[in-house]
């Protein structure tokens, strides 16, 4: 399952195929040998108070859910109380409507700074405000074993935007590669304590 704003809808490119979803799901497909089902919870302009308030959300059914939330929390200047506290009421929220050893994978938030040229004041906030949230959802995250957290790929080339180094797609592209490596990292730790489990209940009867 993902939930997330434009990273999940995909911004820049021309289909469903082409985003770092899509692709995320296909790369852990031929890395497992066998077929991979997702489903989102999306909009563009989703912030985490938003998704915090959903009277359920039921993951239930999925393996890994990745959270890939931030941009419009960014834009909106979202405190960091508020954005630690919308976080822990979504792994509340999951961990209420799934079943046991399921993971939950945070996104870091894009340098979206870097997407589309900025006034130099622009840019210092926004990037203030990046690495405020990134800091607290990494911190949330390690203190929880049955989630991670997973930093955007370092991407850039000297001082060149996204439109001068990479297209769109192959920015989805490398993305989803790190995605992909993190869920597969999480399926092996579900299917571990999965087996753990049941050694431990075969061991009481």
């Amino acid at each position: 399952m993902f939930i997330g704003d434009v990273t999940v809808s995909g911004y820049g490119v021309l289909h469903q195929g082409m985003t770092t979803v899509a692709k995320t799901a296909r790369f852990v497909a031929e890395t497992c040998g066998r077929g991979c089902s997702w489903t989102t919870i999306s909009a563009n302009d989703l912030t985490a108070a938003r998704v915090a308030k959903m009277s359920t959300l039921d993951a239930t059914p999925v393996d890994v859910v990745l959270v890939m939330l931030g941009v419009p929390d960014v834009l909106l200047a979202t405190s960091t109380n508020a954005w630690k506290s919308n976080l822990e009421t979504i792994l509340e929220q999951l961990r209420n409507h799934t079943e046991p050893n399921r993971r939950v994978v945070f996104a870091g938030i894009p340098p979206m700074v870097d997407f589309r040229p900025v006034p130099p004041l622009g840019r210092k906030m926004l990037r203030l405000q990046i690495d405020r949230l990134n800091s607290v959802t990494h911190e949330l995250a390690s203190r929880a074993p049955d989630v991670s957290f997973v930093p955007f790929p370092d991407w850039r080339v000297g001082d060149m935007y996204v439109q001068d180094a990479f297209s769109w797609k192959s920015l989805h592209e490398m993305w989803a590669r790190v995605l992909a490596a993190t869920t597969l990292q999480a399926l092996t730790d579900t299917n571990s304590d999965r087996r753990e489990s049941g050694s431990e209940n075969l061991g009481a009867s």
